[in-house]
This record gives C-alpha cells, sequence and structure tokens, in this order.
C-alpha cells in the first residue's frame, strides 16, 4: 500500500476508505472538514468565523426595534418583561421558598397571584399580590385559588380590598 501524509496532523499513514485517503483518522476528518462548505478545503476554522453580516444585524434585522423603551412592555402577557421582574421580586421576597414549607414541599418554586390575574388588572404586577409556592403547594383550579386566597393574602401580610 502507498503511505500518504495527512492533510490536519500532517502524519504519514496508510490511506483506508473510510477517510478517503486524506486523512489519518475520522477524527482528523472531522477536524479538517469543520465548516467547510462542499468542495472546499481550510485548516479546520469555520469559513465565517468573526464575520458579521451587515444585512442582518442592527437596523437591518427584521426583528430591530426603534425606541428600546417598547421592550418593557407587557405585549406577550405572562411572558413578558413586567412579568417576570414582578415573578423575581416576589421569590426574592419569599426567599425562593415555598411560603407554606412543610415536608410536602416538593418541585420548584412559582410566583403566584393571590388575586387573579386575569380579575385584577391593577393588582398583576403588585408585588404584595405575589407568593412563592413550590408545585406541590401551587393551586390547581381556580375553586382552590378562591378557597385558599384569604389564608395566601395571611402568609404575605396584606389586608383584602
Amino acid at each position: 500500500m502507498a503511505i500518504a501524509i495527512c492533510e490536519n496532523c500532517k502524519k504519514e499513514f496508510t490511506p483506508k476508505r473510510d477517510t478517503r485517503g486524506r486523512f489519518c483518522s475520522l477524527a482528523c476528518y472531522h477536524r479538517g472538514m469543520v465548516g467547510v462548505p462542499h468542495g472546499h478545503k481550510t485548516n479546520g476554522i469555520a469559513w465565517n468565523k468573526g464575520k458579521k453580516l451587515p444585512r442582518q444585524s442592527g437596523k437591518n434585522h427584521f426583528r430591530y426595534i426603534e425606541d428600546r423603551t417598547k421592550l418593557k412592555d407587557d405585549s406577550r402577557e405572562r411572558g413578558g418583561q413586567l412579568h417576570r421582574e414582578w415573578s423575581q421580586s416576589v421569590k426574592n421576597r419569599d426567599g425562593w421558598k415555598c411560603k407554606i414549607s412543610n415536608s410536602d414541599c416538593s418541585g420548584r418554586v412559582v410566583a403566584h397571584h393571590i388575586l387573579p390575574w386575569r380579575d385584577y388588572e391593577e393588582l398583576r404586577y403588585e408585588v404584595n399580590n405575589g407568593i412563592t409556592l413550590c408545585h406541590f403547594h401551587h393551586p390547581r383550579k381556580r375553586k382552590d385559588e378562591m378557597i385558599l386566597s384569604p389564608f395566601f393574602q395571611e402568609l404575605v401580610g396584606v389586608k383584602a380590598n
């Protein structure tokens, strides 16, 4: 058999069919072919590494927003930035622990609205209208929410209007 030199590591080797005779191993083949458009050879560096695409960045990007204050709205309802900040504030106030805190606590903690989101628009982002609960203690049904609401208000130390 003929001896060849690996295009990646420059070692001498006996060519095998699976590496196409240019590389000493599959590892060298993969390292040598990273980011190579079909039929082109590079030294393992992606062809677009470090290059900016000006037609897709900044003001040319399809999601660019000129007025940056519009980013801090609640257009996505519960997924918006205002809701995330409210949730973070409630969890910080409660020390990232379930306020019921007993042996049944399990799962991650969530910020729960004491008075329902849909019924009390003016209290949506009021920190005192929130309580941190684990998944076990988080009410599953609207009926349970209404029954537990006075109890949650007592835990948080807020009086109902």
